[in-house]
Protein backbone atom coordinates (compact mmCIF):
# COMPACT_ATOMS: atom_id res chain seq x y z
CA UNK A 1 0.00 0.00 0.00
CA UNK A 2 2.89 2.45 0.55
CA UNK A 3 4.40 2.07 -2.48
CA UNK A 4 1.08 2.20 -4.39
CA UNK A 5 0.61 5.53 -2.83
CA UNK A 6 4.22 6.57 -3.10
CA UNK A 7 3.62 5.79 -6.74
CA UNK A 8 0.71 7.84 -7.14
CA UNK A 9 1.71 10.62 -5.51
CA UNK A 10 4.85 11.06 -7.55
CA UNK A 11 3.44 10.19 -11.15
CA UNK A 12 -0.08 12.02 -11.04
CA UNK A 13 1.67 14.97 -10.57
CA UNK A 14 4.18 14.64 -13.04
CA UNK A 15 1.36 13.84 -15.47
CA UNK A 16 -0.96 17.19 -14.55
CA UNK A 17 2.15 19.37 -14.44
CA UNK A 18 2.59 19.68 -18.11
CA UNK A 19 -1.22 20.64 -18.49
CA UNK A 20 -1.54 22.85 -15.60
CA UNK A 21 1.61 24.52 -17.04
CA UNK A 22 0.34 25.07 -20.24
CA UNK A 23 -3.26 26.33 -18.37
CA UNK A 24 -0.82 28.73 -16.92
CA UNK A 25 0.97 29.78 -19.69
CA UNK A 26 -2.26 30.49 -21.70
CA UNK A 27 -3.86 32.28 -18.67
CA UNK A 28 -0.98 34.55 -18.73
CA UNK A 29 -0.35 35.13 -22.59
CA UNK A 30 -4.96 36.01 -22.29
CA UNK A 31 -3.95 38.05 -19.34
CA UNK A 32 -1.24 40.19 -20.95
CA UNK A 33 -3.81 40.75 -24.07
CA UNK A 34 -6.30 41.99 -22.16
CA UNK A 35 -4.40 44.24 -20.17
CA UNK A 36 -2.54 45.45 -23.67
CA UNK A 37 -5.64 45.67 -25.15
CA UNK A 38 -7.36 47.81 -22.07
CA UNK A 39 -3.57 50.14 -21.97
CA UNK A 40 -4.54 50.61 -25.84
CA UNK A 41 -8.26 51.79 -24.88
CA UNK A 42 -7.63 53.90 -21.72
CA UNK A 43 -4.71 55.86 -24.32
CA UNK A 44 -7.75 56.14 -26.70
CA UNK A 45 -10.04 57.23 -23.88
CA UNK A 46 -7.01 59.86 -22.51
CA UNK A 47 -6.43 61.73 -26.36
CA UNK A 48 -10.49 61.72 -27.02
CA UNK A 49 -10.60 63.43 -23.29
CA UNK A 50 -7.53 66.03 -24.04
CA UNK A 51 -9.14 67.10 -27.65
CA UNK A 52 -12.58 67.72 -25.69
CA UNK A 53 -11.15 69.66 -23.14
CA UNK A 54 -8.98 71.87 -25.84
CA UNK A 55 -12.40 71.95 -27.85
CA UNK A 56 -14.58 73.27 -24.82
CA UNK A 57 -11.79 75.26 -23.19
CA UNK A 58 -11.52 77.19 -26.53
CA UNK A 59 -15.83 77.04 -26.57
CA UNK A 60 -15.74 79.11 -23.12
CA UNK A 61 -13.35 81.47 -24.25
CA UNK A 62 -15.09 82.63 -26.90
CA UNK A 63 -18.31 82.87 -25.01
CA UNK A 64 -16.33 84.97 -22.61
CA UNK A 65 -15.96 87.26 -25.43
CA UNK A 66 -19.76 87.09 -26.72
CA UNK A 67 -20.44 87.97 -23.19
CA UNK A 68 -17.88 91.00 -23.19
CA UNK A 69 -18.47 92.72 -26.00
CA UNK A 70 -22.62 92.25 -24.77
CA UNK A 71 -21.77 94.32 -22.08
CA UNK A 72 -19.90 96.87 -23.91
CA UNK A 73 -22.80 97.13 -26.43
CA UNK A 74 -25.02 97.30 -23.94
CA UNK A 75 -23.21 100.51 -22.16
CA UNK A 76 -23.15 102.56 -25.51
CA UNK A 77 -26.56 101.33 -25.83
CA UNK A 78 -27.55 103.37 -22.35
CA UNK A 79 -25.20 106.00 -23.36
CA UNK A 80 -27.16 106.46 -26.22
CA UNK A 81 -30.53 106.55 -24.84
CA UNK A 82 -29.24 109.04 -22.17
CA UNK A 83 -27.62 111.34 -25.83
CA UNK A 84 -31.26 110.84 -27.27
CA UNK A 85 -33.11 112.05 -23.88
CA UNK A 86 -30.84 115.13 -23.36
CA UNK A 87 -31.62 116.35 -27.20
CA UNK A 88 -35.06 115.81 -26.98
CA UNK A 89 -34.85 117.56 -23.43
CA UNK A 90 -37.10 116.12 -21.39
CA UNK A 91 -40.03 116.28 -24.46
CA UNK A 92 -42.56 113.25 -23.08
CA UNK A 93 -43.42 111.19 -26.09
CA UNK A 94 -45.85 108.94 -23.95
CA UNK A 95 -48.34 111.91 -23.23
CA UNK A 96 -48.67 112.25 -27.41
CA UNK A 97 -49.57 108.61 -27.70
CA UNK A 98 -53.34 108.33 -28.71
CA UNK A 99 -54.34 104.97 -27.77
CA UNK A 100 -52.67 103.22 -31.27
CA UNK A 101 -49.24 103.23 -30.14
CA UNK A 102 -47.75 105.96 -32.46
CA UNK A 103 -47.14 109.27 -32.15
CA UNK A 104 -48.27 111.67 -34.64
CA UNK A 105 -46.03 114.95 -35.55
CA UNK A 106 -46.34 117.45 -37.86
CA UNK A 107 -46.06 116.25 -41.41
CA UNK A 108 -47.68 112.89 -40.70
CA UNK A 109 -44.55 111.28 -39.38
CA UNK A 110 -45.14 108.86 -36.88
CA UNK A 111 -43.24 107.06 -34.25
CA UNK A 112 -43.52 103.97 -31.77
CA UNK A 113 -44.01 104.76 -28.11
CA UNK A 114 -42.02 102.12 -26.74
CA UNK A 115 -39.06 103.04 -28.29
CA UNK A 116 -39.28 106.51 -26.20
CA UNK A 117 -40.52 104.89 -23.11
Amino acid sequence: MLIKNLFFSTIIPLIKKPSNFDQTREAVRKYREKKKARTAYLEDEVKRLQSLNEYLFRKLQSQAMVETKIIKLRALLVEMQVKIDDELGGFSFQKQCNGSGFVFKEGDVSLLCWLYI
